[in-house]
């Protein structure tokens, strides 16, 4: 949400928090509807149509605003609450009564090996395909925390140095936050920069902002005072030297389109089982009792 859609940090999480509302209040509303009309295998490929949709919507680099974004995730809660919905119920129309605990079992191994296995993919990708983006926010933690432990090592709240290191990455994690919301520079590689003359000027520019802060034992107040000197002396050194620290999320967004691509494959596979096998996924769960 910050990287591409310049979404303020402090609201970022807002927005993907939308997400579990439409599978808490929809997803019984389909279930009902599944129970009552039927169409099981069809609402599973509107599902995943509009996984498609979403994540391909999503992928396009153009379409970079925050309430794109916001359309998207809510859209996304409706597919997310369309497939469970239609998949759980069809479980027992397809496997014999006596294998459904086996069944069951199976469905969640696959669920979490998914879980366990794409968030690692995900990681893969994103810093094989932005390898200088880790090296510099590190490179930019380090420089603080060296500007913090000159300034801040002795200050009269007793910091330990763990509490210092622990400041550094907190400020410095809202600096490139903010960094990455509000400025418009190209990146350029690094090797076109001096990284070492990047970093020092970072830690003599923090140093120097740390040394003019006034006292205050509020601990809360001068937190505050710290982290907006770091960002005041960090902030143009890091877009004067054009550092790269945005990362770009569209090779993972491919995969979660591919992905996506994959559900609906299966939904029309099964669509087509069914009608050779008879499974009844496409009948209601509820059946009229005839006169």
């Amino acid at each position: 949400m910050i990287n591409k859609y310049n979404v303020n940090p402090n609201l970022a999480g807002s927005i993907p928090a939308l997400l579990p509302f439409g599978t808490i209040f929809l997803t019984p509303l389909f279930g009902t509807i599944y129970d009552q009309k039927g169409k099981g295998a069809t609402i599973m490929i509107i599902g995943s149509l509009i996984l498609i949709l979403v994540h391909g919507v999503l992928t396009i680099p153009v379409l970079n605003e925050w309430w794109i974004a916001t359309i998207m995730v809510i859209i996304l809660g409706i597919g997310f609450s369309l497939v469970p919905a239609a998949m759980w119920p069809s479980v027992p129309k397809i496997i014999p009564e006596k294998q459904l605990g086996t069944a069951y079992a199976v469905i969640f191994w696959i669920q979490n090996i998914g879980l366990w296995i794409i968030p690692l993919l995900l990681g893969v990708i994103l810093n094989s395909t932005n390898p200088e983006v880790a090296p510099n926010k590190i490179l930019l933690r380090d420089a603080v925390s060296e500007a913090y432990k000159s300034s801040l090592n002795n200050s009269y709240l007793n910091l330990s140095e763990k509490d210092i290191i622990k400041l550094a990455e907190i400020n410095t994690s809202l600096t490139i936050d903010t960094l990455v919301q509000t400025s418009t520079y190209k990146e350029i590689p690094n090797s076109a920069i001096n990284l070492d003359e990047m970093k020092m000027a970072v830690t003599n520019a923090t140093t120097q902002a740390l040394k003019q802060l006034p006292e205050n034992k509020d601990e809360k107040a001068y937190n505050k005072a710290v982290e907006k000197a770091t960002m005041n002396a960090v902030y143009p050194i890091v877009k004067q030297f054009k550092l790269n620290i945005r990362y770009n999320y569209l090779f993972d967004l491919i995969l979660f389109t591919v992905l996506s691509i994959s559900s609906l494959i299966f939904a029309f596979l099964l669509k087509d089982e069914d009608k050779k096998k008879g499974y009844g996924l496409e009948l209601p769960n509820i059946q009229k009792e005839s006169t």
